[in-house]
């Protein structure tokens, strides 16, 4: 198709010439010329291709439409298609979505995506770690498959080589990964009907090898519940008061809630460590966003209820940060400088105070069941060993540790007032008297005491 830069003569020499003839300054852009018996008739048209679709319109006929009208339609109709199928328009992720290979690879990243709406965000460690498990478990065998050329064998081969390395608490979590992803897959037309998935347990458990040399999983690693007092008291010695990290394991013990949500995480990003605005102003209850949560996008926002104890920590870490001119430090426990805690510092800090208690004839607060020294979701583990011990009514303990009590969700009591005294019970099972007044000494030392008394106006002498 031979192609000009039209002008008025031009098209107008053109148009008397059988043929299709292509504007050179607006690309698409045609005069096409046909033979009549009433002689030669010109019509405008705009061709395009995108997407491998073409795409024709006429925009009228000549001399009726001009050139710069002509001009003026085409650069309209391209505007349109653009606007349409532009690499960043949504017609356009569609037609790309349609056009790219449908392999596990592809499709793993947007059943992450509809699940993470389908469950109103959830912490970010969660779509995390499926992404994660599907880079190192599942895309090494079938990545490079579409969905229906996967076999029940494929499974069992990504399951059983699973089960050499890894526990059997993380199996089943690839195990209903892949099974969610096969039912993401049928519900969005991308797996037939007709056909069984590869997950079906009727065909698949038959082909897993029943070993048992698997791993099984192990619980963290608790506090035996004898050795909490002693515990409390290696914190509040000399060696440890002055110690952020020491003052956030006590905290995290007293208030039975993880880690990462007292001063973060290093495998737990997106998420936010205990911070002065999630409390109210007379510190008795701090509110932990549902984003934060493991089950969060379950069980909404955990209210945790603050004990007389806990409290005195709070204030103790607020009194710091003020001495050192951290006023507006958004953290509970920060760093020197009033940045974010450093996580690995909380290891670190375990390793010491279970080498100081071996100095003293202790045990090193190793664990009995695991063998292993504590570890800090263990604390956990002793509220709620503790709570079972002392007749604790189950639904409190399990509301304090923000589990999930009732899968169908009719529950949906907070019971806070019950476990406010709750915690206050466990709070003064973990001190003793002795080292609930040094708590106490750190908060109001006893020179301010003396000085404030010194500081009173005389007694007014009455008249008799």
């Amino acid at each position: 198709m031979p192609q000009n830069t039209f002008t008025d003569a031009v098209v107008a020499m053109l148009s008397c010439l059988k043929g299709d003839y292509t504007d050179a300054a607006m690309p698409g852009l045609t005069l096409s010329v046909h033979e009549r018996e009433s002689g030669y008739t010109a019509s405008w048209i705009f061709r395009a291709q995108v997407r491998n679709n073409r795409f024709k319109r006429t925009l009228g006929t000549y001399p009726k439409i001009p050139l710069a009208e002509a001009r003026e339609r085409a650069l309209l109709c391209r505007d349109i298609l653009t606007a349409c199928f532009d690499l960043t328009g949504p017609l356009a992720d569609a037609v790309a979505f349609r056009e790219t290979p449908k392999t596990i690879r592809s499709l793993w990243p947007l059943w992450v995506e509809s699940e993470k709406s389908r469950y109103g965000g959830g912490a970010q460690k969660t779509w995390q770690d499926l992404l994660a498990r599907g880079e190192n478990h599942v895309f090494s065998s079938v990545g490079d498959k579409a969905p229906a050329e996967v076999l029940t064998g494929d499974v069992a081969r990504i399951l059983n080589n699973a089960y050499i390395t890894l526990h059997e608490s993380t199996v089943r979590k690839i195990h209903r990964d892949i099974a969610k992803f096969f039912a993401w897959c049928r519900a969005s037309g991308l797996y037939p009907v007709g056909l069984p998935p590869p997950t079906e347990a009727s065909l698949l458990l038959p082909l897993l090898v029943r070993s048992a040399g698997r791993l099984k999983g192990t619980p963290h690693p608790a506090l035996a519940e004898k050795d909490v007092r002693r515990f409390v008291a290696l914190i509040l010695s000399e060696a440890f008061r002055t110690s952020t990290a020491a003052m956030a394991l006590l905290f995290t013990l007293l208030t039975a809630s993880r880690i990462g949500n007292v001063v973060g995480s290093l495998n737990r990003e997106g998420t936010n460590p205990a911070q002065w605005k999630d409390f109210n102003k007379s510190l008795t209850l701090w509110t932990i966003p549902a984003r934060n949560m493991k089950c969060g996008n379950r069980n909404g926002a955990h209210i945790v209820p603050i004990s007389a104890q806990a409290r005195d920590i709070l204030r103790l870490m607020k009194r710091r940060q003020e001495e050192r001119g951290l006023t507006y430090c958004p953290y509970v426990f920060a760093t020197r400088n009033g940045k974010r805690f450093d996580y690995r510092l909380i290891p670190e800090t375990i390793r010491r105070l279970c080498e100081a208690d071996l100095k003293t004839d202790g045990n090193g607060f190793v664990d009995e069941e695991t063998g292993s020294r504590m570890h800090t979701h263990g604390f956990r583990a002793t509220f709620k060993t503790w709570g079972t011990n002392h007749g604790v009514d189950w639904t409190l303990t399990e509301l304090s540790l923000h589990h999930a009590i009732d899968n169908l969700h009719y529950d949906r009591a907070k019971a806070v007032s019950r476990r406010k005294r709750l915690m206050e019970q466990w709070a003064d099972f973990c001190f003793t008297e002795k080292t609930r007044d040094l708590l106490r000494s750190f908060v109001k030392p006893q020179n301010e005491t003396k000085l404030s008394v010194l500081l009173l106006p005389p007694p007014e002498k009455k008249e008799p």
